[in-house]
């Protein structure tokens, strides 16, 4: 009788028995991972939720446990549960944590410095792009990117050929030159801030102020000269603009981001 008293208060794994807890991983990409003992409920699982919300940098959760669809309402995020690989990654793509859109922030300070923009850039190879509008004209560009100095070249079905170059000789300021068969040549500065940027330039004796805002991969960008444009910036980037009675869409690849300051256009 003694003997099965204290073989029954061993832990189960002692016992040789399978313990209802599982340790899992939980990632956040670009953040961290935990390694957190799990219990679970179903087909999902119910997990610690203070360690995870540390993660996350949130404060104290409401429980001190939480379901893998807890955890999403809570934290207001996607949660996926791979059992073969004891995974629960944290999806965030739009950076709503307050861990993650720290690391976000840090990425576009670092690439403000590097290049005169607020999101993460790409900044060395070629790149290129196509426009096309409503009229059914069209762009092509071309142009290579060294670190804090760039040159473009464009053929476009109206003007014809234009040029331009810009570099980065301080951070945050960005210097820019172009020169294009209609319409002249035009000098422009952009200082960064933080979230975003303004611009000033000097074109046909005529100054313009532009400022722009940034939203995870989205800038959102206006000028005093009745101009604006949205921007997704990803694997290949989008842009919607609108110009007086002009509307246009971009969509373009390479190492550098298209420039949200400039709405997208056949000149």
């Amino acid at each position: 009788m003694v003997l099965l008293i204290a073989w029954s208060a061993l832990p189960a794994t002692l016992r040789g028995q399978e313990s209802d807890s599982l340790l899992v991983e939980v990632r956040l990409a670009g953040v961290g991972r935990l390694m957190l003992m799990a219990e679970p409920v179903g087909r999902s699982l119910r997990l610690p939720a203070e360690p995870i919300f540390a993660l996350a940098g949130r404060g104290a959760p409401p429980a001190p446990a939480a379901t893998l669809e807890e955890l999403e309402g809570l934290l207001g995020i996607t949660v996926i549960w791979s059992p073969r690989q004891l995974l629960v990654t944290l999806q965030d793509p739009f950076a709503t944590l307050p861990s993650n859109r720290a690391r976000v922030d840090r990425l576009r300070a670092e690439a403000a410095g590097r290049g005169g923009g607020a999101v993460p850039g790409r900044y060395a190879g070629w790149f290129g792009g196509i426009t096309m509008d409503d009229r059914r004209e069209a762009l092509a560009d071309l142009g290579y990117a060294l670190g804090w100095a760039q040159a473009r070249v464009s053929h476009s079905t109206i003007s014809g050929t234009a040029w331009s170059a810009s570099a980065n000789p301080i951070r945050p300021l960005w210097l820019s030159y172009a020169h294009r068969p209609v319409g002249g040549s035009q000098v422009r500065a952009r200082v960064v801030i933080p979230h975003g940027w303004v611009s000033a330039d000097y074109r046909g004796r005529k100054f313009g102020v532009d400022g722009a805002a940034t939203l995870g991969p989205v800038v959102v960008y206006a000028s005093s000269r009745d101009r604006f444009a949205v921007t997704w910036r990803g694997a290949v980037d989008v842009q919607v603009g609108h110009a007086g009675n002009r509307s246009a869409v971009r969509v373009s690849f390479g190492p550098v981001d298209p420039s949200p300051i400039s709405m997208p256009m056949v000149y």
